[in-house]
């Protein structure tokens, strides 16, 4: 009686395959494994956070409760911080009808900020970079400001100059705003979804 083997093709063709299948798989777990990792660290200010009129802060991330994605974000950018003793830190990515914040729009950032002793208003680029001026602005605190008659602040940013408080910006796709509260009694999340926030107004666009 003969064995009968199987054909070379065959023989050859499976292993190639299961190969194959095998490094596409990696490959797939490696990508899906990067990618999730990357958005946790990019969006980790957005984990245990509290959104307060289209800002949002992160109570914890200065304090020994931060949560991990938090830390890893700050560690990625190389940012302090502020602990619960020294302020609050609140970003702003999209304007008050919730469209994402770009440098090719206007925006007027007005109104009143909770209290605080002194805040600092400051624009971010793509990769939370300062942004990038001609006039070498990274920010305005609350010590020169221009104000309105009842202590409301109205801050201009665009690419072209305007009167009063102007921040200018570059053409560039993405923007961040960040405003931080220096000692101020407002720490616990309790407490923030209530505030009174400046508002963030879109005006013409390239």
């Amino acid at each position: 009686m003969k064995l009968k083997m199987p054909s070379l093709p065959s023989f050859r063709i499976r292993p190639v395959r299961f190969v194959l299948e095998l490094f596409g798989a990696i490959v797939l777990g490696v990508g899906l494994g990067l990618g999730s990792a990357y958005l946790a660290v990019e969006n980790g200010h957005l984990v245990d956070s509290v959104a307060i009129s289209g800002w949002i802060a992160s109570p914890n991330a200065g304090t020994p409760e931060a949560d991990p994605y938090s830390a890893a974000a700050f560690a990625r950018t190389g940012e302090v911080a502020l602990g619960s003793g020294e302020g609050l830190a609140l970003i702003a990515e999209r304007d008050s009808a919730g469209n994402l914040l770009t440098g090719k729009c206007d925006y007027v950032i007005a109104g009143n900020t909770p209290p605080a002793r002194l805040w600092t208003l400051s624009i971010l680029e793509d990769g939370w970079r300062s942004a990038a001026n001609p006039r070498g602005r990274v920010g305005f605190h609350s010590k020169d400001i221009l104000r309105e008659a009842d202590g409301s602040f109205r801050i201009v940013v665009s690419t072209s100059a305007k009167s009063g408080n102007w921040f200018p910006i570059r053409d560039t796709e993405r923007l961040r705003m960040v405003l931080r509260l220096y000692d101020t009694p407002v720490t616990s999340g309790s407490t923030m979804i209530e505030l009174e926030m400046p508002t963030i107004e879109r005006g013409a666009c390239i």
